[in-house]
């Protein structure tokens, strides 16, 4: 009876147990507390749990506080020593490349010369003429007349197309180069004794203006026509016969020549005085050009073009 007795309380003490732990909350079982001391240093199952949670909690965070300081240490330019030379600039992408030499204003067209078999005929005469009456003539007189007056004739002359240059100006509507040009003829008219010394130039530093009625037309955008050779007058187009006709009633040595012959001599000894100066530019032209023909009318072109836009 006794050892039965035992029995029955033992196994009545474990089910009262067993009981205790399956229907008591955790918290009942074992309330953690942080600020607790373990007994000799040596942590509880519960302790041991929560301690290595904190732990793997704590290497977490210091692996992603590590790896964002990687991030911004990438991020972040590297630092610069004081005395390093400056990095070199950003490549330059070819589109973005400018030809410092490209020339802006609008290319020539191309001249008209749909008579160039007749042309190639009068431009062979007209430099047979030059050759053998023109040149000996200018280079004569060159040698007879000294550069001096040479200029003074020059100036004379340039001086008595003033009416061409004025009317050609207003024309184009350009009022800086009409007032160069009235005050122009008035200082060189009075003071430069008739025209013969530019004084207006040297001493007033006001600028000649090259200007005519073939100027005007190009300005308002009449074309050139075709390019012809005429003999006597050399390389012309249809606009600037138009305008060598219009010059002529504006030129004061036509009219006021006290005839044809002595507007034709006028114009001769014009002619011959500028020839004096370009005798070795014509030389140089005629030894580098492969087609005299081409180069004459091509200069001719691009010459009288740029007298336009200037």
């Amino acid at each position: 009876m006794e050892s039965r007795f035992g029995v029955n309380s033992i196994r009545w003490i474990l089910s009262l147990g067993l009981s205790l732990c399956v229907f008591m909350p955790p918290k009942a079982v074992h309330a953690y507390n942080p600020a607790e001391t373990p007994v000799d240093g040596v942590l509880s199952l519960p302790d041991a749990a929560m301690a290595a949670r904190d732990e793997g909690r704590q290497r977490m965070e210091l692996v992603q506080t590590t790896e964002v300081t990687i991030q911004l240490e990438k991020k972040m330019p590297a630092p610069v020593p004081e005395n390093s030379p400056e990095p070199p600039p950003p490549p330059v992408e070819f589109e973005d490349l400018q030809d410092p030499f490209k020339d802006e204003t609008p290319d020539i067209l191309e001249l008209r010369d749909p008579f160039v078999g007749v042309n190639r005929v009068m431009f062979r005469i007209n430099e047979n003429i030059y050759d053998y009456v023109m040149d000996p003539v200018a280079r004569e007189y060159k040698k007879i007349v000294s550069e001096d007056i040479r200029i003074a004739i020059r100036n004379m002359f340039n001086n008595a197309m003033t009416p061409v240059k004025f009317v050609s100006s207003l024309l184009q509507g350009d009022i800086n180069k009409s007032t160069r040009v009235l005050g122009r003829v008035i200082i060189n008219s009075t003071i430069g004794v008739g025209g013969l010394f530019d004084v207006a130039d040297q001493h007033f530093h006001i600028d000649d203006v090259n200007e005519d009625f073939e100027q005007a037309l190009g300005y308002r955008g009449v074309p050139t026509g075709p390019y012809f050779v005429i003999p006597f007058m050399g390389p012309l187009t249809a606009r600037h016969i138009v305008g060598r006709v219009v010059d002529s009633f504006l030129s004061p040595t036509v009219l006021f020549a006290p005839g044809f012959a002595a507007g034709a001599a006028m114009g001769v000894t014009d002619k011959i005085n500028d020839i004096s100066f370009i005798l070795e530019d014509k030389e140089s032209l005629d030894e580098s050009a492969i087609d005299k023909y081409e180069s004459v009318r091509d200069f001719y072109h691009q010459y009288r073009e740029g007298l336009i836009r200037k």
